[in-house]
């Protein structure tokens, strides 16, 4: 992975291109395009990220890990039907030598540009709209997708972005007013309340790190999986079985549809159930026992601990994590590799080997 001993940090168009296009998927996903044209659309991009693979100079042991995630790319996509570890898995091997920044960087570019043009699309009616209402006590509330498909995607989309911006641009001031003042524009539009306290979360945090320097240590990120885990069947158990209990009322719902998954002992089996069109989930941990099975679930908490090792001297990195986790306490939609983007480079972590990780270490600090 060396080239007269130093990173080659420059991304390669190949590599922006399989980038941009790993986003431009979901997109692709929520807006109901074929499967007949999916498939083949994913097949170019392992092609595209292999060819890239073969051009590197990757050593034994790490293309035996490169081979080893691949293969639980394949049991994902084929056994499932899931193709969200196979996105963050071609990013991870994209960004394989380069550093964190650059490929942060990319990321943040490709998706501004293209959330602005599903926006811009959607406004000049070419995208549909698909508006929901929200009953409150001071009336109701017009809720607009913005052309995503589900107002709570509108979030879904603008997290990953102003996560990316606070890791490039986390010490400006300005930073912190011009994304709270997207991010309160787009709360209004939508109304996505899990999205904006995720988005008040990070930016809070970001700015307590960045200008009082109080919040290092994140050693305890690593169980966090698990105990979040523990909280969302606590949640699912002592406040859904009542539909009117206030707090399932102000989770709209979904403590509810999680505990008929406990009730009907639907929640823990090996391999899983793909129970998921039965009733919503909206929760990463449990869409992964419920889904994918302990064998499924075991395997992501593997990784995230394993990685978390890794890259817990990076308090960015961290701190995104930590958010986007949160996030996944309502909104199974985690999973998904060009929304939590940092997953790729967990990945690429447990890929690297300890010379060039001491290098990025070096670098990214």
């Amino acid at each position: 992975m060396f080239e007269n001993n130093k990173l080659i940090n420059k991304f390669n168009f190949v590599e922006i291109i399989i980038i941009f296009f790993s986003i431009l998927l979901k997109y692709l996903i929520i807006h109901k395009v074929s499967n007949l044209v999916l498939y083949p659309y994913l097949c170019g991009l392992l092609f595209l990220a292999f060819c890239v693979v073969f051009r590197k100079k990757v050593k034994h042991s790490e293309l035996m890990k490169i081979m080893f995630l691949f293969l639980i790319s394949v049991y994902f996509v084929v056994y499932y039907k899931d193709v969200n570890f196979l996105i963050s898995f071609l990013l991870a091997i994209v960004c394989l030598d380069k550093e964190n920044k650059s490929f942060i960087k990319i990321f943040m570019v490709s998706s501004i540009v293209l959330y602005i043009l599903n926006i811009v699309f959607n406004f000049m009616g070419i995208l549909p709209s698909n508006n929901l209402v929200r009953y409150t006590e001071s009336g109701v509330i017009t809720r607009y997708d913005l052309g995503f498909g589900h107002p709570n995607e509108v979030f879904l989309f603008w997290l990953p972005i102003l996560f990316s911006a606070y890791y490039l641009y986390g010490e400006n001031k300005a930073f912190y007013l011009i994304t709270t003042l997207i991010s309160l524009i787009l709360f209004y539009l939508s109304n996505c309340r899990t999205g904006i306290v995720c988005a008040l979360l990070l930016l809070a945090l970001g700015w307590i790190q960045s200008f009082t320097g109080k919040l290092k240590n994140f050693r305890f990120i690593s169980i966090i999986f698990l105990m979040y885990s523990f909280i969302s069947i606590l949640i699912a158990s002592k406040f859904g079985s009542n539909i009117n209990d206030p707090i399932n009322v102000a989770l709209s719902y979904r403590p509810y549809y999680w505990n008929l998954y406990l009730d009907n002992n639907m929640l823990f089996s090996i391999f899983g159930h793909n129970y998921n069109t039965v009733w919503y989930i909206d929760n990463f941990y449990l869409y992964l026992l419920i889904d994918l099975g302990i064998t499924g679930f075991l395997l992501y908490f593997i990784l995230y601990f394993l990685s978390l090792k890794r890259l817990h001297f990076d308090y960015k990195l961290v701190l995104i994590i930590f958010v986007f986790l949160t996030y996944g306490l309502f909104e199974s939609n985690v999973i998904i590799g060009s929304i939590q983007f940092v997953f790729a480079i967990q990945l690429k972590s447990l890929i690297e080997d300890k010379k060039t990780r001491i290098i990025l270490k070096n670098i990214e600090e």
